[in-house]
């Protein structure tokens, strides 16, 4: 935690002497997937000085599969798509009165405020951020404290990754500065796209988009063995997968 751009130590028995900028880093790593060490690291950014102090928050986050069938690994790009929630969320109360004045109920609600959101993916532990176009999905909107809902493909999704699996790393802020950093890793599978120790022609990697054995019949996941890959940008490969 920082308060006012200084660390600080003791976040448990902290108590402000006045209003100001705080930023909280979160951090679960109680995360194993396939082996893999994962994390979940969210970073909020609220100035409680300004009148829109709320900074956005993400209600919700799943992957399916086209048929709509929820799963986080997949054999291609795309058959993946991601869904979320997220909005700025303004605490409204009504306080209701009888003829005396006194309160006798309470409506309880919120309204969203406008919101920008970022998503990258990158392959898992790179810390190579790429752009996943996203789009929002109006008829999944709900005034029940969802959020505004968005949708992503993973067809565009490109690179080699440990295992298939690659992170995804959430930006959002608002009109008055409060932001909302969060990163999930890993996040998602895609089989064609597992790094291999790839030993063949030409330099530089791309996406692979074709995998064969030695038979050369296609398979669409890595083979024990000798694997021939195609790669996007045309090269060929020998690929060893142990």
């Amino acid at each position: 935690m920082k308060f006012d751009g200084e660390p600080v130590d003791d976040v448990a028995n902290f108590t402000p002497e006045k209003n100001g900028s705080y930023d909280f880093t979160i951090t679960n790593s109680n995360i194993v997937v396939d082996g893999l060490s994962g994390k979940n690291t969210t970073v909020l950014h609220y100035d409680l000085t300004k009148p829109d102090n709320t900074p956005p928050t993400m209600q919700m986050m799943m992957f399916k599969n086209t048929d709509g069938y929820l799963t986080d690994r997949f054999s291609t790009g795309a058959e993946g798509l991601m869904e979320f929630s997220a909005a700025v969320f303004d605490y409204n109360i009504e306080i209701f009165y009888d003829d005396e004045g006194t309160p006798v109920d309470a409506n309880t609600f919120y309204e969203y405020k406008p919101l920008n959101v970022n998503v990258e993916y990158s392959p898992y532990g790179k810390d190579e951020w790429a752009d996943l176009e996203i789009e929002e999905i109006p008829e999944l909107y709900s005034d029940q404290g969802w959020g505004y809902f968005f949708r992503a493909s993973l067809k565009d999704v490109e690179g080699e990754a440990e295992k298939g699996w690659f992170d995804v790393r959430f930006t959002m802020s608002d009109e008055a500065g409060n932001t909302h950093v969060q990163t999930v890793s890993p996040a998602f599978r895609i089989d064609n796209l597992v790094a291999t120790g790839v030993e063949g022609v030409g330099g530089g990697s791309s996406a692979v988009v074709g995998r064969y054995g030695l038979d050369g019949r296609r398979v669409e996941t890595p083979q024990r063995g000798v694997n021939i890959v195609r790669l996007k940008n045309g090269e060929v490969r020998k690929a060893v997968v142990r």
